[in-house]
């Protein structure tokens, strides 16, 4: 944990308590293909967090002061439920600047990761650092069960909105907005070498639209 809270102590705002650089929200949304059927990584709100106590979200957190957006994904997501993935996986998508939407931040930048069978433990984990009591429990949830979960942050809409804008295309057969947009992000396919080959066979259905 880099970033400190501070209170102030005289003028409109006495009182209160401030953490410094939490300004940045990052929230990971890690989907996993496993025997056919997907999942996405989830935890259950402890009771040492601030708010939304008992209910899910995906990984979600504050930006440290030495590092890029990635790096903070991949930190987070092993802060919170032990799973390792490299911060080259993770692609922003989203990023929302109006702080009533932020939930104490001022921005908080959305980053999805696309796993195929590349999670080398399966069983879910207790998280690993963070804050204390932040994390009840880890699932990878099925897809098809989390709208039966209470969420924070409308995650469990979020969810469905990803997973509609850039995973169902991938196993599709039409070149969408958000297919164009992940074949923008040369980078990222490349150290994504599975994603790309399944765009390469969306592209080979639609008629060699890549």
């Amino acid at each position: 944990m880099k970033n400190w809270s501070y209170k102030i102590n005289e003028g409109e705002h006495a009182g209160k308590t401030l953490w410094s650089g939490r300004y940045t929200c990052i929230a990971a949304f890690v989907f996993l293909l496993r025997d056919n059927e997907w999942f996405v990584l989830t935890n259950k709100r402890g009771p040492g967090t601030p708010d939304f106590q008992g209910l899910w979200n995906c990984v979600c957190g504050f930006l440290e002061a030495d590092e890029s957006a990635q790096q903070g994904c991949s930190r987070e997501v092993f802060e919170e439920t032990g799973v390792k993935i490299s911060p080259e996986k993770f692609l922003p998508v989203f990023v929302q600047t109006e702080p009533a939407n932020c939930n104490n931040a001022n921005v908080t930048i959305r980053h999805i990761a696309i796993l195929f069978d590349q999670v080398d433990d399966w069983r879910p984990k207790p998280h690993t650092g963070g804050e204390e009591e932040e994390v009840d429990e880890v699932y990878w949830m099925p897809l098809g069960k989390v709208q039966g979960y209470e969420w924070a942050f409308g995650h469990n809409n979020t969810i469905a909105e990803l997973f509609s804008k850039f995973l169902v295309p991938l196993m599709g057969s039409s070149m969408t907005e958000g297919v164009h947009y992940i074949l923008g992000n040369r980078k990222w396919l490349e150290a994504n070498p599975q994603i790309m080959n399944a765009i390469r066979m969306v592209s080979d259905k639609s008629n060699g639209l890549y």
